[in-house]
This record gives C-alpha cells, structure tokens and sequence, in this order.
C-alpha cells in the first residue's frame, strides 16, 4: 500500500492525496463529527480483509488492521466518531451475517463475539442478537440487560457528504449532457452519468465503449465550461455502476480501478 501527495501540471485542480491498497475496495463508512472515513478493503489473493481509518484533514495518519473476528469472513458494519463495528458470517460462502466485534479506530478491540449479531445503535449503545432473537446491550465492553433503553437512535440525518445525480440514456438530462460532452470531447456517452454541479464546479462521471469495453471517466469544469481536471476511473469493465465519486466539505473523493482511493481539493 502506498500513500503519496500527488500534483498535476497540466490540470488546475489537484489530486492531494493518492492512497493505493493491495486488496480491492469493498465497501466505505463515513463519520462527520470527527471527519474519519473506513475503508473495508479486501485481497483476494491472501484471503485478508484491512480495514483502514483515514482522518480527511490528515489522511497521511490513517491507521491499518485486521478485525480478531476472522482474516478475511468479515466485513464492515458501521462507524462512529469512536468505534467501528465488523460483522462476520454465519458460515464460510455464506451471506448471513453472525459474529461482531468493536474496535477503536486505530483497531484496539474492545469487544467481540462469534455467536452474536450486531443488532441496531440505541441512546449511542450497540444492540445485539442471538439466534433466539433476543436482544442485549453492550456496555464497558460486556453483554447487560435492555430494560433501561428507549430510544433508538441511528446515524446521523445530517451529513457533509454530497452524492451526484445519477442519470440513465433514458433521462432527459443525459441526453443534453451526452450532447454536450460529444462537441466538448468528440466522444459518445453511453449508458449513464454521474452529475454534481457546486458553486463554481461541474463534476460529471461518464462511460464510453472503446473495444467493446467500457471506460469510465471523470471530468471537473468550471461553470464557463473550461476543463479543470481529467482523469479515468476505471477500463475494461463490462458494466456501469453508480455514485462513481461523493464530496465531504471541499474534498471529491473517488475510486481508480477498485483499488485506488484518490482526494482532490479544493473543489469550489
């Protein structure tokens, strides 16, 4: 894994941070009270699952572990301003989760166990089931009672993370930013778009076929429709996906080849 600041001289616009993994990147959490985002990554080739916590403001300080709960049966369940949660599985080749553990975000384990279920967050306490169903609270790290809980609370409603509109051939929308794409690029848009505008930026995702492949790209202009930043997300793939990037306050976060977490700042 390498963690390097990166700058561009052709682009306006930089890319801040470029952080690669070994493994691919399955799945994110994001935190805003203290600006922390998981990362789940996953190697097939050793059958390991890392799980890396990376402070936005200081992503170069970002912590690294595996869960105690299994090397690789393991997956990420949810993340707050002080504890991640990692689920486990049932059997091996399995999609029912069964197992928990709590960690810190520089990976101390605090709690774990291999026959429970993480449940639900209730007045900031995890909830937890067994195969009965029955429910238990966890506090300090051991298994108590649920008589004093009342209130369920989830994450948070607000959130600084800002997703783009997704946009299929078959939207009106697409076909007007299709067209403007085509006279900007001399490229056709095919099967769906990404699209945020901000104050002073357009951000668009978008796919072209090149050898019967499809290849994702990204592209940032300012509003006179000038090219701040380029770069492709992915190539070779064989279909589309969606939410091909997200921004947290100034920072645009995407994916390179399933594998690649890169930031660019500032985005206006």
């Amino acid at each position: 894994m390498i963690i390097f600041p990166r700058s561009s001289q052709k682009e306006i616009m930089e890319v801040t941070y470029s952080i690669a993994f070994n493994g691919k990147i399955w799945n994110q959490r994001y935190n805003d009270s203290n600006k922390t985002l998981c990362i789940e990554e996953r190697n097939e080739d050793e059958f390991i699952t890392v799980f890396h916590t990376i402070p936005l403001d200081k992503p170069d300080q970002m912590h690294s572990f595996k869960s105690t709960l299994s090397d690789w049966w393991c997956g990420l369940e949810y993340l707050n301003d002080q504890y991640l949660i990692v689920h486990g599985y049932k059997e091996d080749q399995s999609i029912e989760k069964q197992g928990i553990a709590i960690h810190t975000h520089n990976g101390e384990l605090s709690f774990m166990d291999q026959e429970l279920t993480f449940h639900s967050i209730v007045e900031n306490t995890v909830i937890v089931t067994n195969e009965q169903k029955e429910l238990f609270p966890i506090r300090n790290g051991k298994i108590t009672t649920i008589d004093e809980l009342t209130k369920e609370m989830n994450d948070p409603i607000h959130s600084s993370v800002v997703s783009p509109i997704h946009y299929m051939e078959e939207d009106t929308y697409f076909t007007t930013v299709a067209q403007f794409l085509k006279q900007k690029y001399a490229i056709d848009a095919i099967t769906g778009l990404d699209y945020l505008e901000t104050g002073q930026s357009i951000i668009i995702s978008f796919n072209t076929r090149e050898d019967q492949k499809i290849t994702n790209r990204l592209v940032i202009l300012n509003k006179e429709g000038q090219e701040q930043f380029n770069t492709i997300l992915n190539s070779n793939l064989s279909g589309i996906g969606f939410g091909t990037f997200y921004l947290i306050d100034d920072k645009l976060i995407y994916i390179i080849d399933n594998t690649t977490l890169e930031i660019v700042t500032p985005i206006n």
